[in-house]
């Protein structure tokens, strides 16, 4: 369920519902979540600090170079511009400071979520909030993300292919 927290430095607010910047969040995963000791600012400070400093993840450009369809790449990238996605995956980290609804909700009612940064998504193995999409096609196809785009299998690849090298 948890993005990387590489290549985080930018992204801010973070946190599903976008309500943290990322001291805040450090601070309340540390507490909340890890149910760990009481962090002293300066422990929150230095924690932050070494957060944003962690690259983004490769690409699989960078670790399989020739595996990587280049053509496709620029196809994916225009159908990207094409169906609007930098509306709420732009600039480039490919995420936005904004909440959007998606279709779905939490187990408490939430409808409106912070799109995580695209970079880094050929690592991830589920989607979503609540993880239920267990592959990014998955998120288009059969949850008609960000909505029914009613594309080929073709574009597909090609769009996955882009989101990929991200």
């Amino acid at each position: 369920r948890v993005p990387s927290l590489r290549g985080v430095k930018g992204t801010e607010p973070v946190g599903w519902t976008g309500s943290n910047d990322l001291r805040t969040q450090i601070r309340n995963s540390v507490d909340q979540t890890l149910h760990g000791i009481e962090l002293t600012e300066r422990q929150v400070d230095a924690v932050t600090e070494f957060v944003r400093a962690l690259p983004p993840t490769p690409r699989l450009t960078d670790f399989e170079p020739e595996s990587v369809d280049r053509d496709a790449i620029d196809r994916g990238a225009a159908l990207f511009q094409t169906l609007e996605c930098d509306r709420c995956h732009s600039g480039e980290v490919k995420t936005s400071p904004n909440v959007y609804d998606i279709g779905l909700s939490d187990p408490i009612g939430n409808r409106q979520f912070n799109p995580p940064s695209l970079r880094g998504v050929v690592h991830r193995r589920n989607f979503f909030h609540d993880a239920r999409a267990g592959a990014l096609r998955e998120v288009m196809e059969e949850y008609e993300h960000p909505r029914k785009l009613g594309l080929t299998s073709a574009q597909l690849d090609d769009l996955c292919a882009y989101l990929f090298s991200l």
